[in-house]
């Protein structure tokens, strides 16, 4: 794997790969209209997305420790609560 191997290039690759893939889900399952139509699946397209940041968080790790601490805080709690921005504009 890019990482095991040192590959940077290819492992930040990866990293971009998963998150336009979860941004395709989401673009995809339109969890707002599954909220709004009261939809049984919405509960398994959450889990499906926390799992996926979840994931990149552990990627991430290598290169933005803190970042990825504070998603797997955020995201690990029993309770997902809206947190100032990761990255906040300048």
């Amino acid at each position: 794997m890019a990482f095991d191997e040192f590959r940077l290039n290819d492992a930040i690759g990866l990293i971009w790969k998963k998150i336009s893939e979860l941004d395709q889900f989401v673009e995809q399952e339109r969890p707002w209209d599954l909220i709004k139509k009261k939809d049984s699946r919405i509960k398994a397209v959450l889990d499906h997305l926390v799992d996926g940041v979840l994931e990149v968080s552990t990627l991430l790790k290598p290169f933005l420790p803190e970042t990825a601490e504070k998603i797997e805080k955020q995201f690990t709690q029993e309770k997902i609560k809206l947190e100032l921005p990761l990255f906040p504009r300048i």
